[in-house]
């Protein structure tokens, strides 16, 4: 009993091992796996917003490593586009790479994710990329990008004072609700609903500088929805929640 005690925490030992083969960073230093980088931007049509992430083979031999985007229903803004370079670049259409070799304790820094507006205006997109080893698909790292497209106007601690709080419930069946706080002197700022395909279904004028807001939805198809914080006729943070009825 105890020698197959033994071969069991053995195996378990190497499946652990083989996936450490991969870890993630940029110009701000380790990237957690499975976590998310913020990468801001203006929303300028036809101008990227680009991720760079090296990733660093930490095995002791070559690795052939391939690298694919995921992308969940909801998770990027209607009329945006997204595509990503990896030894060579890859159109929209394109949800897994070709092979790239990266040597023993060698880090890759050719990798980008690219993002672009295009029809779909503000707001913000989450994309996942995911490095794994052609020949053992388990050993593999992940990251998820949530690249923010606002106007340059909005200044970074302009962001960091505004809150806008998660939806809830969600999913939403009779109605949902938000928080919120205005950076102080803020007057004029509003939220505004849409469905996916980007149609206002509502839109509510914030009445004070903190507060909460709650909105009927049992006469909303089911689906996703975006809401979009506004002030100064600029978005400055837009969420999604689900109604489910």
């Amino acid at each position: 009993m105890k020698k197959l005690l033994l071969f069991i925490a053995l195996i378990s030992m190497s499946f652990y091992v083989v996936g450490q083969s991969f870890s993630l960073s940029d110009a701000n230093g380790p990237i957690e796996p499975n976590s998310t980088v913020y990468i801001i931007g203006d929303p300028v049509p036809g101008v990227a917003i680009v991720a760079h992430i090296n990733v660093t083979n930490n095995s002791g031999e070559t690795k052939k490593v391939m690298v694919k985007k995921v992308i969940q229903e909801g998770d990027t803004i209607p009329g945006t586009i997204n595509y990503f370079c990896w030894g060579v670049c890859y159109g929209p259409g394109t949800y897994v790479s070709d092979t790239v070799s990266i040597e023993a304790g060698a880090t890759n820094e050719e990798f980008s994710g690219d993002y672009d507006v295009d029809e779909g205006g503000p707001g913000k997109s989450l994309v996942t990329y995911v490095w794994f080893d052609k020949y053992n698909p388990d050993d593999s790292v992940a990251v998820t990008v949530e690249y923010n497209a606002s106007p340059a106007g909005i200044g970074e601690d302009h962001l960091n004072k505004a809150l806008l709080s998660n939806a809830y419930p969600n999913p939403a069946n009779t109605q949902v609700s938000f928080d919120y706080e205005l950076p102080e002197g803020v007057y004029d700022a509003s939220i505004l609903v849409t469905n996916i395909l980007g149609v206002t279904v509502k839109n509510v004028d914030l009445q004070n500088n903190s507060g909460k807001i709650t909105i009927p939805t049992f006469d909303f198809p089911q689906g996703i929805y975006f809401y979009n914080f506004i002030t100064g006729n600029k978005i400055i943070d837009t969420r999604k929640f689900i109604v489910k009825h």
